[in-house]
């Protein structure tokens, strides 16, 4: 089972840039419900949501993975995709993504 830590540079890339972004608007599915769902407190989503104000990466979502390889250190492509599948999250786009990379 391949681990999320073990996705490629740009598969890496392109989630954390799709996850900061809300699809059509909606705050469904945006990098808060995925902390929710890793059961972030509410403290450290203010504290994500703060990069997108200072000059570190300005990327909630990259302080997000990088924050589970230290949380969930064996968190594997398929769990995340579990979550990402989650009806308060449906981001289909990702899931798409990341099963293009399982599968490879």
């Amino acid at each position: 089972m391949k681990e999320l830590k073990s996705l490629s540079p740009d598969t890496y890339d392109r989630l954390w840039k799709r996850l900061d972004r809300n699809p059509g608007g909606a705050k469904k599915g945006d990098f808060r419900r995925v902390a929710e769902e890793f059961m972030y407190t509410q403290e450290d989503i203010w504290e994500l949501e703060k990069e997108l104000k200072t000059l570190g990466s300005g990327s909630p979502s990259r302080q997000l993975l990088d924050g589970l390889e230290t949380r969930r250190p064996e968190l594997t492509v398929l769990e995340f995709v579990k979550v990402l599948q989650k009806p308060n999250i449906r981001r289909d786009d990702i899931v798409k993504l990341l099963n293009d990379y399982i599968f490879r």
